[in-house]
Parts: C-alpha cells; sequence; structure tokens
C-alpha cells in the first residue's frame, strides 16, 4: 500500500499518518544532566545544549511560580513532566494528539516511579539501567505504531 493510501485509511481511524510522530525524548536530572536520550530524526540541536536549555526553562517556569507544561513551534512540540529531580522532555510532530502525549510521558513517568529514579538521582546515579532504558523505548514505540500503521 502507497503511503497516500496508508495516510487515507488512517485518516478515516482518527489519528493523521505521521512517518515520525516522536522526535525525540529526554529524561533530565534539574541540573541538566542527560539520564536518558532517544531520537528518532537527525536534527542539528547538540543533545546536552538540548538539555541544558530544557533545564534552564524549567527552572526559570519554577520562578516565576508556574509549571512549564509545552513549548509549540512551527515543525515540533514539545512537553515537559516535571518531577523534584529530574524532568520528561518529548519532541513532537505537531499534529500528534495531545491526549496520546500526555498518556505517554504519564506511564513514562509512572515506570520511573517505580525505579524509584528520584532515590538513584539523590544517591548520585545520573543514569537509567538499561533494562529500565528498554521499557521507555517500548512505551515510545507504542505511541509511534499508532501513528504509523492504521487499526484494521
Amino acid at each position: 500500500m502507497k503511503d497516500n493510501q496508508k495516510a487515507k485509511k488512517h485518516q478515516r481511524r482518527g489519528r493523521p499518518y505521521i512517518k515520525n510522530p516522536i522526535t525525540q525524548l529526554s529524561v533530565i536530572e534539574q541540573s541538566g544532566m542527560v539520564l536518558f536520550h532517544k531520537s528518532y530524526v537527525n536534527t542539528n540541536v547538540d543533545e546536552i545544549l538540548f538539555s541544558g536549555f530544557s533545564a534552564a526553562i524549567v527552572v526559570f517556569a519554577r520562578e516565576l511560580g508556574t509549571k512549564l507544561y509545552n513549548i509549540q513551534m512551527e515543525q515540533f512540540k514539545f512537553y515537559f513532566d516535571d518531577s523534584k529531580t529530574y524532568f520528561i522532555v518529548g519532541g513532537f510532530h505537531p499534529k500528534v494528539w495531545k491526549r496520546d502525549i500526555k498518556k505517554m510521558i504519564q506511564d513514562i513517568s509512572e515506570d520511573l516511579k517505580a525505579i524509584e529514579l528520584s532515590e538513584m538521582v539523590k544517591k548520585g546515579v545520573f543514569y537509567i539501567p538499561e533494562e529500565h532504558q528498554s521499557l521507555i523505548i517500548q512505551r515510545m514505540n507504542e505511541l509511534q505504531i499508532k501513528y504509523l500503521l492504521p487499526k484494521e
């Protein structure tokens, strides 16, 4: 089936057909240290620059007494989930549904709470163990599939 036929069939089911619904996802310690990063597209943005900027803007929002939920750009939208010791930031295609993004980030957040990531970071462990990284990637892939494959 050609891409345009897939797109038409998929749109009839609700969600638009999107080749790269997730552009990237990072779990970042509050100081800006990357605990996990996975990118599905090549960008010219350095991972360290991105994590530092993300940490700075989250802290800026806190200083204002508010919480940062998302940043919308022309070709991307970024969603944030903030805990006391780390935060999750995901980059998405602008047509990805908000409820799908929130569900995926909420699931990842619950997974990270289950492995007690906050306690690990407080003890100076600045990485996510490989077996838990695969669970995050699985959650991301579940969202990718929703936008790549039409439901039969």
